[in-house]
């Protein structure tokens, strides 16, 4: 993943998150570090979907804890 959709995916967290870009840590916890349930992280998963036009298996979501997780697998999919 280039650094522009690095960029575009950690804009996507951070406006979940309510937080600011250069803040976010890419080790965050997104349920204990960034306060995010599962509501919220699903649509965060479909927003990244619809912006980068891929389709995340389910088998992945359930991996999904941190931001670096979400950075990789979105990577790879």
């Amino acid at each position: 993943m280039d650094a522009n959709n690095v960029n575009k995916l950690k804009e996507i967290i951070a406006k979940f998150a309510k937080t600011d870009v250069d803040k976010l840590d890419l080790n965050a916890d997104f349920k204990n570090d960034l306060h995010l349930d599962s509501i919220d992280l699903f649509q965060l998963i479909i927003e990244a979907e619809e912006t980068f036009k891929i389709k995340i298996e389910n088998s992945q979501l359930l991996k999904i804890k941190t931001v670096n997780d979400a950075l990789n697998i979105i990577q790879n999919a």
